[in-house]
């Protein structure tokens, strides 16, 4: 017999970043984030967005990109 599927409660929810936070993440300041990395092809897509403002992503996937980044600077 299986056991039960987890609670929502006890599901992986992903934390999400607003542009701040990434900037600040990053060492960058908001703007530099718009214009130079944000549209970055390479870059993770947004999980949510609400308005044109109001975007959020997933943390998992920013951590994953930055170590892409450091993987290839390395190289």
């Amino acid at each position: 017999m299986l056991p039960p599927p987890p609670l929502l409660s006890q599901q992986r929810r992903p934390r999400m970043l607003d542009r701040k936070q990434i900037a600040e993440k990053l060492g960058i300041k908001q703007e530099t984030f718009r214009k130079r990395v944000e549209i970055r092809p390479d870059f993770p897509k947004p999980v949510l967005r609400l308005s044109r403002e109001t975007v959020r992503w997933d943390e998992a996937d920013i951590e994953q990109w930055l170590k892409r980044q450091r993987a290839l600077a390395k190289a």
